[in-house]
């Protein structure tokens, strides 16, 4: 914790800038627990501390009472200056009803007061997905979006029900699904450079498109949910990772259709691909081949793969675990520094890969064979 320093008495950290008293709070990401012990520095720093930019609130065991009490208490401040709001991160309990209804409100507030930063976490919630508020389509000036186990089905509130023969019946033609809300909340977020979509139920399909400023994308599927497609055009993207199904039963992802997934741009910025379980061998290399520029590489648990070739000028770092069933990689990739494989068998030529090596640049060589249990460095 920083000491307040006086010189005859005077609080010199508590004079500084505003601006710059909100940037060290928000580069040291003070706990709430500390929040007590700003008092000792000043209640001007204090005073700083309850406004700072980025609140990041964890539920942990407080009863959801005394939670929704804290967060109302770390929002108030915001509110009543009208100050914006750099970050709100939270982690929570999503299965509580009025917890749920307070997770609405605040986001509400949060995008009133522009948001730029916005993350949901469920903190011991195996079965409950949380429903997004119409009030998150207002979030303009957003850069970084965060969903965990966040449900996407019908919108029933946007539906009209129309009268068949004396029945009531629901018209499908009328009703939004959260998935095409979720494409039109993208399209309302120009700003986004980070989107994750983690372990979120009900994803069919998904189609980014015109986020120009999108650099990094993360979509983990949920266990009973299969991505089908998965199309990707935005030209600044860095990178790009992708996997689930891995929580199901041994054995079963033999049963699994793989997703059918599309970069169709940023073949200049494209840097670091990391996809787990489900990818064909075609899929991979025809992504691969295209994107010339990759220089990270990380394939884990991919079932479907058993020969596959990786060649590349710009490859500096390659990982492969956990991938069972593959039997040959062959690797070119003369600039590579860093590489670690792990597994029950090693699927390459250990002999040839260590002559071939270019030792110039500093080859790190981690190996892990599982059946053996040998470790090669």
């Amino acid at each position: 914790m920083m000491e307040a320093k006086s010189i005859s008495g005077e609080d010199r950290i508590s004079e500084l800038p505003v601006q710059i008293i909100y940037q060290i709070l928000y580069q040291t990401e003070i706990t709430p627990k500390k929040a007590a012990q700003t008092c000792v520095l000043s209640k001007r720093w204090y005073n700083f501390w309850i406004s700072r930019p980025n609140l990041v609130l964890n539920h942990e065991r407080k009863s959801w009472e005394n939670f929704v009490n804290f967060v109302d208490q770390s929002l108030r401040p915001h509110v009543e200056k009208h100050l914006c709001l750099e970050q709100f991160s939270i982690k929570c309990e999503y299965h509580h009803k009025k917890l749920a209804s307070a997770i609405d409100r605040w986001i509400d507030l949060v995008v009133k007061l522009n948001v730029k930063v916005l993350e949901l976490h469920p903190w011991n919630s195996d079965t409950y997905y949380y429903s997004l508020p119409d009030a998150i389509y207002a979030a303009r000036e957003l850069k970084t979006l965060t969903l965990e186990r966040c449900k996407f089905e019908f919108d029933i509130s946007t539906t009209k029900i129309i009268t068949f023969c004396n029945l009531k019946i629901l018209d499908l033609r009328s009703a939004h699904i959260l998935e095409d809300q979720l494409q039109r909340l993208l399209a309302r977020c120009p700003f986004i450079r980070t989107l994750q979509l983690v372990n979120c139920q009900g994803i069919n399909k998904l189609h980014v498109f015109g986020l120009v400023h999108l650099e990094n994308l993360v979509v983990v599927l949920g266990v009973l949910d299969s991505l089908k497609s998965l199309i990707v055009q935005a030209p600044n993207l860095r990178y790009f990772g992708c996997g689930g199904m891995a929580q199901l039963s041994k054995g079963s992802e033999d049963n699994l259709v793989p997703c059918n997934i599309a970069i169709v741009d940023a073949y200049n910025t494209f840097e670091t691909l990391k996809l787990w379980d489900v990818i064909t061998e075609k899929l991979f290399q025809d992504m691969f081949s295209k994107h010339s520029n990759i220089f990270e590489l990380d394939l884990e648990s991919c079932y479907e793969l058993k020969n596959i070739e990786i060649v590349s000028e710009k490859l500096k770092k390659l990982t492969l675990s956990k991938s069972r069933n593959l039997e040959q990689v062959k690797i070119q990739a003369p600039n590579l520094t860093e590489f670690v494989s792990e597994g029950d068998k090693i699927p390459f030529d250990l002999p040839h890969f260590v002559q071939k090596s270019n030792y110039s640049k500093g080859l790190i060589l981690a190996i892990f064979c599982e059946k053996t249990n040998h470790l090669y460095i």
